[in-house]
């Protein structure tokens, strides 16, 4: 202990402190909270070279001062994402000599000892119900995407209970019941700090920035310190589009399943991200519709009126419903509920032996070969027409149409709002007259309506008291009407 200068015994305590968990899984859970006889070979090493002295030096202080330095402090902080702001200034000496002996500067470990399975535990002779601890703890190398000091490499841990086995083929994913994460799991080797998740969720509900533009940012922001990271470390340090996405899911899932108090399960052996978190995305939208708002059953003074008639309460609650335009890819048959199997189809599985028909509306004539339309005429003309809406210059034309710079010739009509050429091109209804005469008949142009591209929603509607209290949201297929707010 003697041979350790000022400098290097306060670079020792506070490699101690950051590894407090690491080390204390090092030992049996009985006695976690006690100090440890010896340090894991691992972290005695790392500390001989960041304070380059023998590793024989290190294990007599820690003889001599490990009361003092395992003993809490009374500057610790109480979670998990104050003390990766607490331990940044450790990151160089992690990243210079941590990663050699797999140690990061965040330890990514199970937050329980145990097994959580009563029918494990023994129980001792005085009566004493000892849980079963949790051992074979196994790790791996990830990168940890954090709101403060960017991407990091760490190593994630696992244990399991000595009495279950799980296959490797699993096909359910459990995660902690009322556990609220510091850090999110988006995949084995990425993991992302639950504050710049919540980071994502108020950039994209408040300013609207997309999930690219949020991985940009983090990226830019991170440029310098990515300089600084060990260039054989064998994982990106990008952070991309899917992570933020599935950072952004997972975390409200878990929010959502704590909230409930429940266990979030997801499909383990699901093919991709998407299909895995897509049942619990859905079963959460369907009770926002209903009582899945927190405050759905809100009453004050507000937007509640209270009376009394002939000795009879009566209450009148008042709320406004609205939607806002922002469609998504839906099914072309109207009104239709059932998701999409991609993006770029135009039916769900359902309905897929209507891609045959002509796009027509009310046309159930089978289309031609390479054509999405049928043989008729007016049909065909439609068609071409939704092909020149799709060229560049009809589009600029449009564009300029719209700031009353360009002035289309007689014979090329600029139409009106009701011509929906432009339309075409954005996948809404096109229609064009059937009769183009200028001297129409009394009974109007018959005209002839066509769905090229796809159908999109109708709008998200929302349900708002007068005091501004959400009730409820739903989505709108087929049009704003009652029949699409009514809950069965």
């Amino acid at each position: 202990m003697d041979q350790l200068s000022v400098q290097q015994l306060n670079l020792f305590t506070s490699i101690i402190k950051c590894l407090r968990e690491h080390i204390s899984w090092h030992q049996d859970h009985t006695r976690a909270t006690l100090t440890p006889l010896t340090l894991p070979a691992s972290v005695l090493n790392f500390c001989a070279d960041a304070l380059e002295v023998p590793s024989d030096t290190l294990e007599s202080a820690w003889e001599g001062l490990g009361d003092a330095l395992w003993a809490p402090c009374g500057d610790e902080l109480p979670s998990e994402t104050s003390k990766l702001t607490r331990d940044a200034h450790m990151l160089d000496v992690f990243l210079t000599h941590g990663t050699r002996h797999k140690l990061g500067l965040h330890t990514i470990i199970p937050p329980i000892r145990a097994c959580l399975d009563i029918r494990c535990e023994t129980v001792a002779l005085d009566g004493t119900v000892i849980p079963q601890a949790l051992s074979k703890l196994e790790s791996y190398e990830a990168t940890l995407f954090t709101r403060d000091i960017g991407p990091i490499p760490v190593w994630s841990s696992s244990a399991s209970c000595r009495n279950y086995y799980t296959h490797e083929s699993g096909t359910r994913r459990t995660y902690y019941h009322g556990v609220v994460p510091s850090v999110i799991e988006v995949s084995k080797h990425r993991y992302v700090e639950r504050v710049l998740c919540e980071r994502f969720t108020l950039s994209m509900a408040t300013a609207w920035v997309s999930a690219t533009n949020s991985a940009r940012i983090y990226n830019l922001e991170a440029g310098d310190r990515v300089t600084r990271l060990p260039r054989d470390w064998g994982h990106s340090l990008d952070l991309s589009t899917e992570t933020v996405w599935d950072a952004f899911f997972l975390n409200g899932l878990i929010l959502d399943a704590k909230g409930w108090n429940t266990a979030l399960e997801l499909r383990h052996d699901a093919p991709d991200q998407a299909t895995r978190l897509r049942p619990a995305l859905e079963a959460r939208n369907k009770r926002m519709v209903g009582p899945g708002q927190e405050l759905w059953n809100h009453a004050c003074n507000i937007c509640c009126d209270r009376r009394e008639k002939d000795g009879i309460i009566q209450m009148l609650r008042s709320a406004v419903s609205d939607g806002v335009a922002l469609g998504h890819p839906c099914c072309k048959v109207h009104d239709c509920k059932i998701p999409l199997d991609s993006q770029r189809h135009h039916y769900c599985g359902q309905h897929q032996d209507k891609n045959t028909m002509c796009a027509v509306v009310g046309c159930d004539n089978r289309v031609s070969e390479k054509h999405s339309t049928c043989t008729e005429v007016d049909h065909r003309k439609l068609e071409t027409r939704g092909v020149e809406a799709h060229t560049a210059m009809f589009q600029l034309r449009r564009r300029l149409e719209r700031l009353k710079i360009y002035h289309p010739d007689d014979e090329v009509s600029a139409g009106n709002a009701e011509d929906g050429t432009e339309g075409l091109a954005a996948g809404e209804v096109v229609e064009i007259a059937q009769d183009d005469h200028p001297n129409k008949p009394e009974s109007g142009n018959q005209r002839i309506r066509a769905r090229f591209g796809r159908r999109r929603t109708h709008n998200e509607q929302l349900c708002v008291a007068t005091c501004g209290v959400i009730f409820g949201r739903a989505t709108m297929y087929g049009s704003e009407g009652v029949n699409g707010v009514r809950v069965r």
